[in-house]
């Protein structure tokens, strides 16, 4: 298809086209009325002829008339043109269709960019889980290794327990975990009573030691400050219980009952300043309660106490022991600085009965002259051992 002027050339083509017609018209107008002039025809034919000029077109009006009709052929080409073009533009650009599929394409161009970004993500994310896994592999090996060995020493020192304590402990064990068990229960509300003791200021920091001696039993209440946070001295005391990892508990077995309460078989050997030995063999049980004033432990315990004495011969002992212990953040309106806590503990010894071989020695003699005294020391030694304890920590 041959390609069309431009517009605006057909326009000026025809104007000029337009003007040469209106002069050559003008041009034959002069030269009719000249010969008119000359001529002079009569009036009659004058007026007849003016008549018959007026009826017919006259030839300017045929050409404005042609002109007219051109313009219009002019704006009907330049709007054909203008259409023409405007289809050859569509059909040289894209197409609806070639819009959706270009669309598309970006779209999965994006996809498959994030798909390899979080390809690499996860890449990176195996290695170091793979890392973590040999880690964790390798400590979980260890840690069985040292299970097995603490399962073997623990084996050990269960026979070397059940051996000190005799068969009569042992069978009679389950039952006396149960009767522990009520007794620490029926103790809950001391508790509060506990916290109600210790609202006093304390004078200063040393230690307040108080024993009572009642008509049946012996009561041990110390009360103290210590440079420890409450609940660090919890924590360090209830991993000593979770272990039974006392100086004079060497032969001990520690038996996991729930998240605050433990059981534990004991058997101690004290040596007496008279050259003696009596041998301490305790079923305990511990459990602790955490309050909004601090935490608590309550213990409860039966001992077997057997003795071979220089002076009072060979005898067996039964007593029972209750123990409360109590741990809080010393307030600071109490003029002490911010980190101190407060602790209060308080062991009950009650005799319970008394089987000697000798019958000239009375069982309040032997309980006077030896247990108490026993008692006292396995008490004082456990309260400096955890002191000790808590300052190894804070220096390590």
């Amino acid at each position: 298809m041959t390609s069309l002027p431009p517009p605006g050339e057909c326009v000026g083509v025809l104007s000029t086209f337009l003007q040469d017609v209106e002069t050559l018209d003008h041009l034959q107008q002069m030269s009719g009325q000249s010969k008119v002039r000359a001529a002079a025809p009569h009036p009659a034919k004058c007026a007849s002829a003016k008549t018959k000029k007026r009826r017919s077109n006259p030839t300017w009006l045929k050409r404005k008339h042609e002109l007219q009709a051109l313009r219009e052929q002019v704006a009907a080409m330049e709007t054909h043109v203008l259409f023409l073009q405007s289809k050859r533009c569509s059909s040289n650009g894209p197409t609806m269709d070639e819009s959706f599929a270009r669309t598309g394409a970006l779209v999965e161009k994006k996809r498959r960019r994030d798909a390899q970004e979080e390809n690499e993500r996860l890449r990176t994310n195996l290695k170091t889980y793979a890392r973590q896994a040999k880690t964790l592999l390798a400590a979980a090996e260890e840690r069985q290794e040292v299970q097995l060995i603490r399962g073997t020493v623990q084996a050990t020192t269960t026979l070397h327990v059940e051996v000190g304590m005799g068969q009569r402990l042992r069978l009679s064990y389950p039952d006396v975990l149960d009767l522990l068990r009520t007794r620490v229960d029926a103790r809950f509300r001391e508790v509060e009573v506990s916290f109600a003791l210790m609202k006093q200021p304390m004078a200063s920091t040393d230690t307040n030691v108080v024993e009572t001696v009642q008509a049946v039993a012996v009561d041990f209440a110390r009360i103290q400050l210590l440079p420890f946070r409450s609940d660090e001295m919890s924590s360090a005391l209830w991993s000593i219980v979770e272990v039974g990892d006392f100086p004079d508990g060497k032969d001990s077995i520690v038996t996991r009952l729930s998240r605050d309460a433990y059981a534990v078989r004991s058997h101690v050997t004290v040596h007496l300043e008279c050259g003696g030995t009596i041998s301490v063999n305790s079923a305990r049980l511990l459990k602790r309660f955490d309050t909004p004033n601090g935490v608590v432990i309550l213990a409860e315990s039966n001992s077997d106490w057997t003795a071979d004495h220089p002076g009072t011969g060979s005898w067996r002992h039964t007593t029972y022991e209750g123990g409360c212990f109590s741990i809080r953040d010393y307030p600071v309106e109490y003029g002490a600085s911010a980190g101190i806590c407060q602790t209060r503990s308080m062991l009950r010894l009650t005799p319970v009965d008394f089987t000697g071989q000798s019958a000239s020695c009375a069982a309040p003699q032997t309980v006077n002259e030896v247990v108490i005294p026993s008692f006292r020391e396995l008490v004082n030694s456990r309260h400096q051992f955890v002191e000790n304890a808590l300052f190894d920590m804070i220096r390590s």
